[in-house]
Protein backbone atom coordinates (compact mmCIF):
# COMPACT_ATOMS: atom_id res chain seq x y z
CA UNK A 1 0.00 0.00 0.00
CA UNK A 2 1.18 3.47 -0.39
CA UNK A 3 3.02 6.05 2.64
CA UNK A 4 0.70 7.82 4.31
CA UNK A 5 2.10 11.65 5.08
CA UNK A 6 0.79 12.65 8.65
CA UNK A 7 0.52 16.56 8.23
CA UNK A 8 0.73 18.48 11.56
CA UNK A 9 -0.27 21.69 10.50
CA UNK A 10 0.88 23.47 13.85
CA UNK A 11 4.73 22.77 12.98
CA UNK A 12 6.21 25.63 10.41
CA UNK A 13 6.76 24.40 6.35
CA UNK A 14 5.56 20.70 7.76
CA UNK A 15 2.40 20.93 5.26
CA UNK A 16 4.25 22.06 2.10
CA UNK A 17 7.69 19.66 2.82
CA UNK A 18 4.83 16.44 2.88
CA UNK A 19 2.62 17.34 0.55
CA UNK A 20 5.86 17.92 -2.22
CA UNK A 21 6.89 13.98 -0.85
CA UNK A 22 2.94 12.33 -1.35
CA UNK A 23 2.98 14.30 -5.06
CA UNK A 24 6.57 12.73 -5.79
CA UNK A 25 5.68 9.03 -4.20
CA UNK A 26 2.21 9.02 -4.55
CA UNK A 27 1.61 8.73 -0.97
CA UNK A 28 -1.61 9.94 0.66
CA UNK A 29 -2.09 12.50 3.48
CA UNK A 30 -3.93 13.18 6.45
CA UNK A 31 -4.64 15.31 9.35
CA UNK A 32 -5.71 12.71 11.68
CA UNK A 33 -2.40 12.45 13.79
CA UNK A 34 -3.26 8.51 14.61
CA UNK A 35 -1.23 5.21 13.49
CA UNK A 36 -2.72 3.44 10.89
CA UNK A 37 -1.35 -0.25 10.46
CA UNK A 38 -0.47 -1.47 7.60
CA UNK A 39 0.57 1.80 5.79
CA UNK A 40 4.20 3.19 6.29
CA UNK A 41 4.44 6.51 7.86
CA UNK A 42 6.23 9.60 6.73
CA UNK A 43 6.83 12.22 9.10
CA UNK A 44 8.83 15.67 9.31
CA UNK A 45 10.79 16.30 12.22
CA UNK A 46 9.75 16.07 16.00
CA UNK A 47 6.89 18.33 17.43
CA UNK A 48 4.82 18.19 20.25
CA UNK A 49 1.82 17.33 18.33
CA UNK A 50 3.38 14.35 16.37
CA UNK A 51 5.30 12.65 19.88
CA UNK A 52 2.58 10.25 20.48
CA UNK A 53 2.75 9.06 17.04
CA UNK A 54 5.87 8.77 17.16
CA UNK A 55 6.36 6.95 20.11
CA UNK A 56 4.21 4.82 18.54
CA UNK A 57 5.81 4.14 15.98
CA UNK A 58 8.74 3.07 17.66
CA UNK A 59 7.31 0.59 19.95
CA UNK A 60 5.28 -0.92 17.50
CA UNK A 61 8.27 -1.27 15.25
CA UNK A 62 6.05 0.07 12.21
CA UNK A 63 8.01 1.08 8.98
CA UNK A 64 8.53 4.63 8.42
CA UNK A 65 10.01 7.54 6.43
CA UNK A 66 11.43 10.02 8.11
CA UNK A 67 11.93 13.34 6.53
CA UNK A 68 14.06 16.64 8.36
CA UNK A 69 16.44 19.55 7.01
CA UNK A 70 19.02 18.20 5.16
CA UNK A 71 22.54 17.50 6.19
CA UNK A 72 24.05 20.41 4.26
CA UNK A 73 22.43 23.48 2.55
CA UNK A 74 19.39 23.17 4.61
CA UNK A 75 17.22 25.86 4.78
CA UNK A 76 19.18 27.24 8.15
CA UNK A 77 22.19 27.17 5.48
CA UNK A 78 21.60 28.82 2.18
CA UNK A 79 19.45 25.85 0.34
CA UNK A 80 16.80 24.20 0.24
CA UNK A 81 17.76 20.44 1.13
CA UNK A 82 16.02 17.83 2.98
CA UNK A 83 17.37 14.56 4.27
CA UNK A 84 14.60 11.55 4.11
CA UNK A 85 15.30 8.49 5.56
CA UNK A 86 14.16 4.38 5.93
CA UNK A 87 13.23 3.47 9.54
CA UNK A 88 15.75 5.75 11.08
CA UNK A 89 15.93 9.72 11.94
CA UNK A 90 19.26 9.48 10.07
CA UNK A 91 21.23 7.96 7.22
CA UNK A 92 24.06 5.55 8.80
CA UNK A 93 26.63 7.65 6.84
CA UNK A 94 28.08 4.13 5.65
CA UNK A 95 28.12 3.18 1.39
CA UNK A 96 29.70 4.61 -1.35
CA UNK A 97 29.03 7.52 -3.55
CA UNK A 98 30.54 8.62 -6.90
CA UNK A 99 30.89 12.83 -5.16
CA UNK A 100 28.79 14.24 -7.71
CA UNK A 101 26.26 15.84 -5.41
CA UNK A 102 28.50 16.70 -2.77
CA UNK A 103 30.69 18.56 -5.29
CA UNK A 104 27.79 20.44 -6.80
CA UNK A 105 26.90 21.79 -2.96
CA UNK A 106 30.44 23.70 -3.62
CA UNK A 107 31.36 22.95 0.21
CA UNK A 108 34.88 22.56 0.75
CA UNK A 109 36.48 20.24 3.21
CA UNK A 110 39.16 21.68 5.56
CA UNK A 111 42.21 20.38 6.88
CA UNK A 112 41.80 18.83 10.49
CA UNK A 113 42.62 20.92 13.00
CA UNK A 114 44.89 19.39 15.54
CA UNK A 115 45.10 22.42 17.62
CA UNK A 116 42.35 24.42 19.64
CA UNK A 117 41.13 25.69 22.34
CA UNK A 118 37.81 25.19 23.81
CA UNK A 119 34.89 22.05 23.81
CA UNK A 120 31.43 22.91 22.12
CA UNK A 121 28.31 20.84 23.64
CA UNK A 122 25.74 21.37 21.02
CA UNK A 123 22.55 21.03 22.18
CA UNK A 124 19.53 19.91 20.66
CA UNK A 125 16.01 21.02 20.74
CA UNK A 126 14.35 20.24 24.28
CA UNK A 127 12.12 17.95 23.05
CA UNK A 128 14.85 15.98 20.95
CA UNK A 129 16.39 15.52 24.42
CA UNK A 130 13.58 14.27 26.27
CA UNK A 131 12.67 11.91 23.70
CA UNK A 132 15.83 10.80 23.70
CA UNK A 133 17.64 10.79 27.16
CA UNK A 134 14.75 11.14 29.21
CA UNK A 135 16.09 15.19 30.23
CA UNK A 136 15.78 18.62 28.47
CA UNK A 137 18.80 20.70 26.58
CA UNK A 138 20.31 22.05 29.94
CA UNK A 139 20.57 19.28 31.78
CA UNK A 140 21.62 17.20 28.97
CA UNK A 141 24.53 19.78 28.59
CA UNK A 142 25.26 19.69 32.73
CA UNK A 143 25.52 15.61 32.37
CA UNK A 144 27.95 15.88 29.34
CA UNK A 145 30.37 18.82 31.39
CA UNK A 146 30.39 16.61 34.11
CA UNK A 147 31.81 14.07 32.38
CA UNK A 148 34.04 15.54 30.33
CA UNK A 149 35.58 17.37 33.71
CA UNK A 150 36.81 13.84 34.24
CA UNK A 151 38.87 13.75 31.46
CA UNK A 152 40.00 17.34 30.14
CA UNK A 153 40.14 20.96 31.99
CA UNK A 154 39.32 22.52 28.86
CA UNK A 155 37.11 25.73 28.64
CA UNK A 156 33.63 24.34 28.24
CA UNK A 157 30.83 25.58 26.09
CA UNK A 158 27.04 25.32 25.66
CA UNK A 159 25.08 25.91 22.65
CA UNK A 160 21.34 25.68 22.96
CA UNK A 161 19.64 25.22 19.31
CA UNK A 162 18.47 28.70 17.99
CA UNK A 163 15.31 29.54 17.59
CA UNK A 164 12.49 30.90 15.14
CA UNK A 165 13.37 31.71 11.58
CA UNK A 166 16.83 33.81 11.79
CA UNK A 167 19.21 32.21 9.82
CA UNK A 168 22.18 34.09 10.90
CA UNK A 169 21.63 32.20 14.39
CA UNK A 170 22.69 28.89 13.26
CA UNK A 171 26.10 30.45 12.00
CA UNK A 172 28.94 28.34 13.97
CA UNK A 173 31.47 30.37 12.66
CA UNK A 174 32.36 32.01 15.76
CA UNK A 175 31.82 28.70 18.00
CA UNK A 176 34.14 26.71 15.56
CA UNK A 177 37.21 29.42 15.35
CA UNK A 178 39.80 27.99 17.80
CA UNK A 179 37.29 24.80 18.96
CA UNK A 180 39.23 21.57 19.87
CA UNK A 181 35.99 19.40 19.64
CA UNK A 182 32.41 19.25 19.58
CA UNK A 183 30.39 16.83 21.36
CA UNK A 184 26.68 16.45 20.61
CA UNK A 185 23.98 13.86 21.17
CA UNK A 186 23.22 13.75 17.01
CA UNK A 187 23.32 17.62 16.31
CA UNK A 188 24.28 18.78 12.40
CA UNK A 189 26.41 20.70 14.28
CA UNK A 190 28.93 17.79 14.90
CA UNK A 191 28.62 17.48 10.50
CA UNK A 192 29.34 20.94 10.26
CA UNK A 193 32.59 20.90 12.71
CA UNK A 194 33.61 17.92 10.36
CA UNK A 195 33.48 19.38 7.46
CA UNK A 196 35.51 22.71 9.00
CA UNK A 197 38.36 20.23 10.40
CA UNK A 198 37.11 20.28 13.93
CA UNK A 199 36.93 16.79 15.71
CA UNK A 200 33.31 15.89 16.94
CA UNK A 201 32.45 13.12 19.38
CA UNK A 202 28.83 11.86 18.79
CA UNK A 203 27.22 10.12 21.92
CA UNK A 204 23.97 8.14 19.54
CA UNK A 205 24.14 6.31 16.30
CA UNK A 206 23.82 8.90 13.72
CA UNK A 207 24.71 10.36 10.22
CA UNK A 208 28.02 11.66 11.73
CA UNK A 209 29.43 8.42 13.78
CA UNK A 210 31.77 7.16 11.04
CA UNK A 211 33.54 10.40 11.05
CA UNK A 212 33.25 11.16 15.05
CA UNK A 213 34.63 9.21 18.11
CA UNK A 214 31.56 8.41 20.71
CA UNK A 215 33.55 7.70 24.30
CA UNK A 216 34.64 10.90 26.14
CA UNK A 217 37.34 9.36 27.57
CA UNK A 218 39.38 10.13 24.72
CA UNK A 219 38.31 13.30 24.59
CA UNK A 220 42.54 14.50 24.57
CA UNK A 221 42.87 12.51 21.78
CA UNK A 222 39.96 12.56 18.75
CA UNK A 223 40.05 11.02 15.65
CA UNK A 224 41.06 12.12 12.29
CA UNK A 225 39.12 9.79 9.83
CA UNK A 226 40.98 10.42 5.84
CA UNK A 227 37.83 9.15 4.05
CA UNK A 228 35.53 12.81 4.86
CA UNK A 229 35.17 13.23 1.35
CA UNK A 230 33.56 9.98 0.47
CA UNK A 231 31.70 10.23 3.84
CA UNK A 232 30.01 13.63 2.75
CA UNK A 233 29.32 12.21 -0.83
CA UNK A 234 27.06 9.52 1.00
CA UNK A 235 25.15 12.09 2.95
CA UNK A 236 24.72 14.51 0.30
CA UNK A 237 22.85 11.42 -2.29
CA UNK A 238 20.39 10.70 0.93
CA UNK A 239 19.27 14.62 0.41
CA UNK A 240 17.11 16.40 -1.79
CA UNK A 241 15.68 19.66 -2.77
CA UNK A 242 11.86 20.50 -2.50
CA UNK A 243 11.59 20.44 -6.44
CA UNK A 244 13.75 16.69 -6.61
CA UNK A 245 10.94 15.78 -3.31
CA UNK A 246 8.13 17.08 -5.79
CA UNK A 247 9.18 15.59 -9.01
CA UNK A 248 10.00 12.12 -7.65
CA UNK A 249 13.66 12.10 -8.17
CA UNK A 250 13.73 11.48 -4.19
CA UNK A 251 11.71 8.74 -4.19
CA UNK A 252 13.05 6.88 -7.00
CA UNK A 253 16.61 7.58 -5.53
CA UNK A 254 15.08 5.79 -1.96
CA UNK A 255 14.03 3.09 -3.81
CA UNK A 256 16.57 2.05 -6.66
Amino acid sequence: MTPLCYLNEKKSNNVAILSAFAQGSGAETTTALELIHGRDAVLYGMAPQTTALWQEILRTEHPYWYVDNGYMKSKWHGGDYYRITRNAPQHSGLGESNGERFRALGIPIAPWRIDGHHILIACQSDLWHELNCGMNAAQYAERVTAELRRYTQRPITVRHKPRGGNAEAYSLTGELRNCWAVVTHSSMVALEAVLAGVPAFVLAQCAISPMASRDLVSIESPIHPTDRERWAGVLADNQWSLPEIRDGTAWRALNG
